[in-house]
């Protein structure tokens, strides 16, 4: 994430961006483009405009070290007033929404962090009898820490069940490149065969691991996540109480975000909405429904009728010499799920640098 200059200079674009009313904006920028200072600059802009109330707005960002940045960042850019603005990560939003409203039994339970997970499998694993991954069984804490909790992270952040995987793939049409894409952290030192027995191990992992929860009475934080969506899904008189607080919503790295923050952010949006995002398509990570330009698309689809939609692409990178900025150019047009988008180095910097070179690899 780039620091907040003192002294900014917005270039067009950014100054477009800045300055567009409350509304649906997609901000699409490249690495170097300034998007994150672009984005503070615009919530500065809005409050000393009178547009908008710090109190009514939600910034979401990716991780837990991005909201610490961004927060310190928004409290030196405008003053006190950025106390008043909810800057938190998806995850955690959703956990202090289901504990806020309190729903269910599951606003009650103690919140698992990640550490107490990884020590949970620990202490379970040889009960874990159903595991036929021989790369599993060889390195127990290596399929805790890069198999099994990011794969019950995903499914849940895609709002997904494990019968829902069996649904979308069928293991026998799963070739090494389909596997390689969308299910990360199986394949490594695998073969095919490993690897689909690695997958109907994770399938049970997810089960045993809800099941014992539940007798343990705690939940983590993907429990939360499908805790909010059902919550505002069927709680009419809760998103309203949401919708009403929240008027104003703005997303940083949304290309990094997954299903279930797009599904309860549209809730919570609604069809009149005043949300910025900010992305790149170019940076897509990949989930179990394909690479994450579900979201930049539907955002567009959702809102481009709307005479307040607005796409504003940031272009101009501060950060890479001309030469790596026309390999990295180059390198991307192949992807054809991607809006026209051509970084350029600014006239006024110096456009050369080092040679890059480039190193063909097979992943």
């Amino acid at each position: 994430m780039e620091s907040v200059p003192v002294s900014f200079k917005p270039n067009t674009a950014q100054k477009t961006a800045i300055h567009n009313p409350p509304g649906p904006l997609m901000i699409l920028a490249g690495a170097g483009t300034g998007k994150t200072t672009t984005l503070l600059h615009r919530v500065n802009h809005l409050i000393h405009s009178k547009q908008v109330l710090p109190v009514h707005m939600l910034l979401l960002t990716f991780t837990e070290k991005a909201t610490s940045e961004i927060r310190q960042k928004i409290r030196d850019l405008i003053g006190p007033s950025a106390d008043d603005i909810t800057i938190s990560t998806f995850h955690s939003f959703c956990n202090a929404l289901v504990r806020e409203h309190a729903i269910d039994t599951n606003a009650e339970k103690l919140l698992w962090q990640e550490e107490d997970i990884t020590y949970f499998f620990i202490n379970h694993f040889n009960q874990l009898t159903f595991i036929q991954s021989r790369i599993f069984r060889a390195n127990p804490y290596g399929a805790i820490t890069g198999s099994f909790i990011p794969f019950i992270d995903r499914i849940r952040d895609e709002l997904l069940a494990p019968a829902d995987i069996k649904k979308l793939y069928d293991p026998a049409m799963l070739s090494s490149a389909v596997i390689e894409d969308i299910f990360p952290n199986l394949h490594a030192d695998a073969n095919q065969e490993d690897v689909l027995l690695q997958l109907a191990d994770l399938v049970q992992l997810f089960d045993f691991f809800q099941d014992k929860k539940n007798e343990l009475d705690v939940v983590d934080y993907g429990d939360m996540i499908l805790g909010c969506w059902t919550m505002l899904n069927t709680h009419p008189h809760i998103l309203h109480i949401v919708r009403d607080k929240y008027q104003h919503i703005f997303i940083d790295e949304y290309q990094d975000n997954n299903y279930a923050l797009n599904k309860i952010i549209n809730l919570i949006a609604g069809d009149a909405p005043s949300i910025t995002v900010v992305g790149d398509e170019d940076q897509c990570i990949y989930s179990f429904r394909g690479a994450n330009y579900y979201n930049i698309k539907d955002f567009e689809n959702r809102y481009q009728s709307l005479s307040s939609y607005v796409t504003v692409k940031l272009m101009e990178n501060y950060r890479s010499s001309s030469e790596i900025l026309n390999l990295a150019n180059a390198s991307i047009t192949r992807n054809t799920n991607r809006q026209e988008k051509t970084l350029y180095r600014p006239r006024e910097l110096p456009k050369n640098g080092p040679k890059p070179v480039w190193f063909p690899t097979e992943s």
